[in-house]
């Protein structure tokens, strides 16, 4: 009953770089480089810098050869790994695969922190990527097809902590046995559902408050702690007793765990954002920008903008009046409102009191779309690997002699859009040479003799933007 995280583990031991597709190569250094943009634009938040300074405090005064993006101080990995995958998710910003964000921070942030250490080359931090982000995602499939569909209601992020358990595991060069420990290990921590919404508080980190990077360093850790020798149970993946039954759900295909492995390739499914906003806004946030800018809308001009769409119509997604950054993340009205007027995505988190913005966000109507919401209904009991990137969006502007109507059509972030994004939100944080150099590096990662070549690029104090 334990052949699936033994052939989990010996994927994760035996992938080699001679294996990875091109296609798999080129997305893998495509997330580094949107990873590094997450934790870069999360010095612009409280909860960013929070983050930050508590990895910092975290190593004492021991040091380390790991590096917190923005920040000065070397730190053990186990304080790299937590702080940059936590900052990765402060802003809603982050690449979402099979419904859920985080992934991709927790996977490179504790690849990265491991590599520093060891002074390992760009190759072996991008094999551990592709690692991470297979294993992870067989072990999200194998849940039943509902699970995690409607997220105004339940956020489930749990299953993202196997791959930081598999890119930990491959970057310490773990062998067979000890990488299913790491992985049976992980699993018995991975955090139950989370049933809050969004954080509550004056001050609060992300949406999912201290998940992400407590995720990532629990994974880390066992990793240390399998090489060291301590065991895990080998049936937490295959017994309806173990993991699954601890996050409150069951095994629902088990032949998803292992199906497709060095063939069908997961990561290639991941897709980026445009916007800090939650990945069902995205689409009707780039329509929305499409109208306005092939059309030369003045934002004055508009008199009512209307959203149909599935999922997303009401609480936190459908108010206009916004008081934190958390819920700028969520409000699909405020969002509109930031686009049409021109406000920089980098400043979105600071403009919640912007008149323009409020006067077209109460402007902003979200309808229920009911042909839909019954498509995604019957979608949701048949298809494990629905996407929400596959939701459709319509949008009616209604301006000053202008009525216009269109579906939306967000389409695949192109390497040049990857690289833009990195520019808005590293302005004025880091110097132009280090803009430059990181983006240069994040596309020739394979040819990196040693990955301090580019961690070297982002070490540095800086001045927080946060008002």
């Amino acid at each position: 009953m334990t052949d699936a995280i033994h052939r989990l583990a010996s994927f994760v031991h035996d992938l080699s770089w001679s294996e990875l597709p091109e296609e798999v190569r080129h997305a893998c250094k495509r997330q580094i480089l949107d990873a590094v943009t997450t934790v870069v634009a999360a010095h612009r938040i409280p909860g960013g810098v929070i983050a930050a300074r508590t990895g910092v405090a975290l190593a004492g005064r021991g040091g380390g050869d790991a590096t917190i993006i923005g920040m000065s101080d070397k730190v053990p990995p186990y304080c790299a790994a937590f702080a940059n995958s936590q900052m990765s998710i402060s802003l809603d910003l982050t690449s979402n695969l099979l419904w859920s964000q985080g992934l991709a921070g927790i996977v490179i942030f504790t690849a990265l922190a491991l590599g520093e250490e060891r002074g390992a080359s760009g190759r072996q931090v991008l094999e551990a990527i592709a690692c991470g982000f297979e294993v992870a995602a067989r072990v999200k499939l194998a849940l039943p097809p509902e699970i995690n569909r409607d997220l105004t209601h339940e956020l489930i992020l749990h299953w993202t902590i196997f791959g930081a358990a598999a890119s930990s595991a491959k970057m310490l060069g773990l062998d067979p046995e000890a990488i299913v420990n790491c992985l049976a290990m992980t699993g018995v921590h991975a955090p139950p559902a989370n049933r809050t919404f969004f954080a509550k508080g004056t001050v609060v980190l992300s949406k999912y408050g201290p998940l992400m990077g407590n995720m990532a360093a629990t994974a880390l850790s066992a990793a240390m702690l399998a090489r060291e020798g301590f065991t895990g149970d080998p049936n937490i993946l295959d017994d309806n007793d173990g993991y699954y039954r601890s996050v409150g759900t069951r095994l629902h295909d088990r032949d998803a765990l292992t199906e497709g492995l060095g063939r069908r390739w997961w990561i290639l499914e991941s897709q980026f954002k445009r916007y800090p906003a939650g990945t069902h806004n995205q689409q009707a946030l780039h329509t929305i920008a499409r109208l306005v800018t092939d059309h030369q809308i003045a934002p004055q001009s508009i008199r009512a903008i209307e959203i149909w769409r599935p999922i997303g119509t009401e609480q936190a997604f459908g108010t206009a009046q916004v008081t934190n950054y958390i819920m700028a993340q969520f409000s699909l009205p405020y969002q509109v409102g930031a686009v049409v007027a021109g406000i920089p995505q980098r400043s979105w988190s600071t403009a919640l009191n912007d008149p323009l913005v409020t006067k077209i966000a109460e402007n902003v109507q979200l309808r229920r779309d009911e042909a839909a919401i019954a498509e995604l209904k019957h979608s949701m009991e048949n298809d494990a690997s629905l996407s929400p990137w596959s939701l459709k969006t319509r949008v009616k502007l209604t301006a000053d002699g202008h009525d216009l109507e269109k579906w939306s059509e967000y389409g695949r972030v192109t390497d040049q859009e990857l690289k833009e994004k990195f520019r808005h939100y590293a302005a004025d944080i880091f110097a132009p040479k280090q803009i430059d150099g990181t983006i240069e590096a994040a596309f020739n990662f394979e040819n990196l003799e040693n990955v301090r070549t580019a961690t070297s690029l982002w070490s540095r104090a800086i001045e927080t933007k946060v008002s």
